[in-house]
């Protein structure tokens, strides 16, 4: 029987083992830091003498270590994949917990769990779950990871489960492991787990979805937390700038929009019969009466334009403009027009603005 180093060490990376047996396709060894496939959780990937482990399995009683090429050597040197080994720790950790709020906040069952490679779900037996509940299971269950509660594991018997208060009964009857976080939580699991709760991170609800007559919750732990508010947040960027893109492209269409009817607006009053054009609106803008100079005199290069608008209070602005074939400087029909008594009465509160070459 292969000796289970990551019992011993959950966090054993690299390890010394004989070959008991090997096959093309798998090899099983005396000792092992490899985790087989069980409880939810993944099994493990890596390398035994540099050839790659893609996945290890328990059949028949036998730890099987499946290998992309066969191993001809009586001792190997293992490696895991740790990062990938830490973050299925962080998740069955953040999983207990999360399972264990739920029933203490609610007394909601947990019935299902699956460790995915981008999300962890786990099934609630419970036909509905309401939002604010997931707000505040998420604000417990993350204060109980800053706590930085110690993990314990331990071997017992089957007499000696009556000692703890367990949530739901092991299914075995022999070498019942627990993972015990004291006065929280007591599960029997036999997966790989942090030593602390603080390891965890952080962990972050994500959605739930209906499942028959119960609620799958998916949700991240840790790292995976942190690379999906980077993908979230990256998602927002990229929404953020089509809308702004969009906004710009619709800006310039009103643009567009509103200078054609400007066009048509001076075409009404350009007709190829006046040389000077005079023109007072009310709360127009200065702009607006820019743009109608700047169309009428490329409309009609001979004319000469004076438009005004009347602001609320008595503020008025203007706007001199002429075609470039008038030989006035505007500068001079400006300071005329301002010796008028019509702008001595009105005082300082009388505005002007030119748009016309000098």
């Amino acid at each position: 029987m292969t000796h289970k180093l990551y019992y011993d060490d959950a966090y054993l990376k690299e390890f010394e083992a004989n070959v008991i047996k090997t096959t093309s396709d798998y090899i099983v060894l005396d000792q092992t830091a490899f985790y087989p496939e069980g409880g939810g959780q993944p099994g493990d990937t890596g390398h035994l003498a540099g050839v790659g482990v893609y996945d290890t399995q328990e059949v028949d009683g036998e730890i099987r270590h499946y290998i992309k090429e066969p191993i001809e050597r009586a001792t190997v040197t293992g490696v895991i994949d740790w990062h990938r080994r830490f973050d299925h720790m962080q998740q069955h950790l953040g999983q207990h917990l999360l399972s264990a709020t739920f029933d203490d906040v609610y007394g909601y069952k947990t019935i299902g769990f699956h460790l995915g490679k981008e999300t962890v779900t786990i099934d609630l037996d419970i036909p509905s779950l309401q939002n604010e509940e997931m707000v505040h299971v998420e604000r417990v269950v993350n204060s109980i990871v800053f706590e930085n509660l110690d993990v314990e594991t331990r071997f017992v018997t089957n007499d000696q489960l009556h000692h703890y208060p367990l949530r739901k009964a092991p299914t075995v009857d022999e070498q019942i492991r627990l993972v015990i976080v004291p006065e929280y939580d007591y599960n029997g699991c036999g997966g790989t787990h942090p030593l602390t709760t603080s390891e965890v991170g952080i962990i972050k609800l994500l959605k739930t979805e209906k499942v028959r007559k119960s609620v799958r919750l998916h949700f991240v732990c840790g790292l995976r937390a942190v690379q999906r508010w980077n993908i979230e947040t990256k998602k927002m960027e990229e929404q953020f700038t089509e809308l702004r893109r969009v906004n710009e492209d619709r800006s310039n269409q009103l643009e567009q929009a509103h200078e054609q009817l400007h066009h048509y607006e001076v075409r009404e009053w350009v007709d190829g019969t006046h040389s000077v054009i005079e023109r007072v609106y009310e709360n127009r803008s200065i702009k607006d009466l820019q743009l109608l100079a700047k169309l009428a005199t490329q409309e009609q290069p001979t004319l000469t334009v004076r438009l005004f608008t009347v602001i609320p209070h008595e503020k008025v602005q203007c706007v001199f403009a002429r075609g470039n074939d008038v030989d006035l400087d505007m500068n001079e029909c400006l300071k005329d027009f301002f010796s008028y008594d019509w702008w001595k009465r009105r005082g300082p509160k009388a505005t002007c603005s030119r748009r016309s070459p000098l």
